[in-house]
């Protein structure tokens, strides 16, 4: 079984995606290739793409849906996939899993589209400091990262545990919500945002509306 694991995220190798990704490997035996979508030529990657049995794609959640670079690549598949097994696994910044939602349904819809064989597709939440913290602090992610990529090697499906656990909560409760908003409040949620603003020049602009009129 030839397996291609595939980085949709626009950060390539600096991203959550990535650390997602190797440590999907390392619990595979076999050798597995990792293409990256932000380095290639959609149209030349699709074509690549029928040399695998199974394909697994590993990407950020951007605004409920999957990266521009995803999308790009998938409008240009071709319809001729049949028996390949395709997997899809979204890490977002959202605490609930129920924002990835949509995704869920477009993925199953594509894959039946394209006669793939769709293997599932699960969203892992809080994941948007990861590739921020001291390796001790996501040794659990870790390891079920690789007990996930062992168990797709043997029984090419997402054991029902892990799905469980990286798609809990689904839904915020009323208590995370009001302590969302007293964050909110302080400042606390934009500290990140504001950060990245002002790197690109951006901070002063922050309040634009370009399409107003």
């Amino acid at each position: 079984m030839k397996t291609l694991l595939i980085n949709g995220s626009p950060k390539g190798t600096r991203g959550n995606s990535e650390l997602f990704i190797q440590n999907i490997r390392k619990g595979m035996s076999a050798a597995v290739e990792v293409r990256y979508v932000a380095k290639e030529n959609p149209h030349a990657l699709a074509d690549e793409m029928h040399g695998y049995d199974r394909i697994l794609m590993v990407m950020p959640l951007y605004f409920f849906s999957m990266p521009g670079i995803v999308q790009e690549l998938l409008e240009v598949m071709d319809e001729n996939f049949q028996g390949v097994e395709f997997g899809y696994i979204v890490q977002q910044g959202f605490d609930e899993s129920q924002a990835g939602d949509f995704l869920k349904t477009y993925f199953q819809c594509f894959t039946d589209r394209i006669h793939g064989h769709y293997l599932g597709t699960i969203v892992r939440g809080g994941s948007a400091g990861v590739c921020f913290m001291p390796a001790f602090m996501n040794r659990k992610l870790f390891a079920q990262l690789r007990s996930l990529g062992n168990h797709l090697e043997i029984h090419a499906c997402f054991p029902s545990d892990i799905r469980k656990d990286f798609e809990s909560p689904y839904r915020l409760s009323s208590r995370k919500v009001l302590w969302y908003r007293f964050l909110g409040k302080i400042g606390f949620m934009d500290m990140s945002w504001n950060r990245m603003l002002k790197q690109n020049h951006a901070y002063a602009k922050r309040f634009d509306r370009p399409y107003k009129y």
